[in-house]
């Protein structure tokens, strides 16, 4: 895959950081949301997803589709809006759902296929991801495949391309946040906040402070190994009305605040999840950064 390094240029390979600390300065999800803005325009995703999906003898039936976009401000009246991902959500028979992510098309040599399964409260079950080249025959430069629990997470992580591979498990208890590499990499942002602001507690006033996991460097520079860092501390605020897309919405509302500056009003943003799980948007002081922009189904 191509990464972008600080002074943004493109290199070969996953750009993996060696150790801990590479959200130290500030609320991670903010962090991740300038590197998937940054990371976007190099690579790319074409992906047809359809109505319904047979695997094996398992049907999956499409039960409700939509879109996220991010808000930039331009200076005039109607501020910016750019699409970041379409998605689709299917029902499995035995209650659980397999999400379909479609990020927004952009240039370059691979397209990525990311795909979740998820519980029927929307829960994180598992995650796979693969970058595909677009050459002919397609081959996999990158795949890596988690299994969730509420006590820990199990990876699996093949690159072709850095010839590096590993199947690693790490003991953590919920509520957690996953990026597949521990350094910038095109996950799909909107899902990514949803999978941990899912399984935090409802108690309203709670604070927890939710570590991030993902693949690290490990004793060489051709091995991988997965790692937890403390990420953003999430206070639930309680439910609040909203509305989007012409319906009003009781949503959850949560805080979320940087773990070493807590205090800062630059790292504080807040986010309001549907009834059902949806995310519906990621605000900071100064508004909306990113909104469900697109949905159609049964009511939020």
């Amino acid at each position: 895959m191509r990464t972008v390094d600080a002074k943004g240029r493109v290199a070969r390979g996953i750009k993996i950081s060696r150790s801990c600390g590479i959200f130290a300065s500030g609320s991670w999800h903010l962090w991740l949301l300038v590197c998937h803005a940054c990371l976007m325009a190099f690579v790319p995703l074409v992906l047809t997803i359809p109505n319904t999906l047979t695997f094996g003898e398992e049907k999956r039936l499409r039960f409700c589709e939509g879109a996220y976009s991010r808000i930039s401000e331009t200076g005039s009246s109607s501020p910016k809006e750019t699409k970041l991902d379409e998605w689709r959500l299917y029902k499995l028979t035995d209650g659980n759902y397999s999400l379909e992510i479609e990020q927004a098309d952009s240039r370059g040599r691979e397209r990525i296929v990311e795909r979740r399964t998820l519980s029927s409260d929307l829960r994180p079950i598992a995650f796979d991801i693969e970058l595909v080249s677009r050459s002919q025959p397609e081959d996999v430069r990158l795949k890596i495949e988690c299994k969730f629990s509420s006590v820990q997470v199990q990876c699996n992580a093949n690159d072709v391309v850095g010839k590096m591979s590993a199947t690693d498990t790490i003991q953590q208890k919920m509520p957690y946040a996953f990026l597949p590499i521990m350094g910038p990499f095109p996950v799909d942002l909107a899902w990514t906040s949803q999978m941990y602001l899912a399984q935090v507690d409802h108690t309203e006033g709670e604070k927890v402070v939710v570590p991030v996991v993902g693949f690290a460097e490990g004793e060489n520079r051709s091995s991988l190994k997965l790692v937890s860092e403390d990420g953003d501390e999430v206070e639930y605020m309680g439910r609040e009305s909203l509305e989007r897309l012409n319906q009003k919405i009781v949503a959850h509302k949560f805080r979320l605040r940087s773990a070493t500056s807590p205090d800062d009003p630059e790292s504080t943003s807040f986010a309001w999840l549907s009834q059902s799980g949806l995310l519906i948007q990621l605000a900071h002081k100064d508004g909306p950064f990113l909104v469900l922009s697109a949905y159609h189904g049964p009511p939020l």
